[in-house]
């Protein structure tokens, strides 16, 4: 997710069902990594979507 004008959350506008799209796939990645690191999974494979951005 990039961080930009047009994905940004702005306190002041309501968000459009895509960009809550957006935040719940991320949401969902920071979810399962720290699942992930909960069950031991080494952190370095946990987090290996982030290089993926």
């Amino acid at each position: 997710m990039e961080n930009n004008e047009d994905t940004a959350a702005d306190s002041r506008t309501p968000l459009i069902e895509s960009q809550l799209n957006e935040y719940e796939v991320e949401f969902s990645k920071v979810e399962s990594t720290l699942s992930a690191l909960a069950d031991g999974i080494d952190p370095t494979a946990a987090a290996s979507w982030i290089s993926k951005i």
